[in-house]
């Protein structure tokens, strides 16, 4: 960008003549002109340029100062904007993850119309029994089906019992509790004891031993 100065020329002609031929030549080459009649008068329009170089410098550097505040607080908002969509996506993912393994750790498989299996891997805490209930309701209501809790191995039946308090609260009618080995440790009477659920087993632990 020119500064004004840049096509300002300042003279002083000692005759009036001269002063007329370089005035015209020099407007007719594009440039501002500037005549002083002595030195003093050189002097103070060359302070006056200055000045206002000055003042045009200091014009410009404020308005480019402004541009780059402008474009520093886009960059913010941008930023903010940027960060706020990757913690939504961060949050639709472990979301979404926690859904798979919630389906996988507490799977409901039909096996015939009125059938279906859920196995049940593992230590059935509080959290896992709730997942599971609300798993075992949906397929409930869509199949009219009974409950049968199948437990793979049996010591004192705890995760048993919590599944099938948990499924009567629900309001699901629970036929009884399988077992596939019972460590005869208390299970049974637990189950039938203490919750009236008929329980049997498909091999007791002496039996396998």
């Amino acid at each position: 960008m020119h500064g004004p100065s840049e096509r300002l020329i300042l003279i002083a002609p000692d005759s009036p003549a001269n002063r007329d031929v370089i005035t015209t030549t020099l407007r007719g080459a594009g440039f501002e002109i500037a005549v002083a009649t002595t030195v003093e008068a050189a002097l103070d329009l060359a302070d006056e340029e200055r000045s206002r170089s000055a003042d045009e410098i200091e014009r410009q550097v404020a308005a480019r100062t402004a541009d780059l505040s402008d474009a520093l607080r886009a960059l913010e908002d941008a930023k903010d904007a940027l960060s706020r969509e990757v913690e939504r996506l961060e949050g639709e993912l472990r979301e979404a993850r926690g859904q798979i393994e919630r389906e996988l750790s507490t799977p409901l498989i039909p096996i015939t119309d009125r059938i279906m299996v859920m196995p049940m891997i593992g230590t059935m805490t509080e959290e896992r029994a709730d997942e599971l209930l609300d798993t075992a309701l949906r397929g409930v209501q869509t199949h009219n089906a009974d409950v049968v809790i199948i437990d793979d191995v049996c010591t004192t039946g705890d995760s048993t019992v919590a599944a099938v308090k948990h499924s009567r609260d629900a309001g699901m009618n629970v036929l009884g509790a399988i077992c596939l080995v019972d460590r005869l440790m208390g299970a049974q009477e637990n189950l039938e004891g203490g919750l009236g659920c008929p329980f049997d087993a498909v091999f007791t632990l002496p039996e396998l031993t």
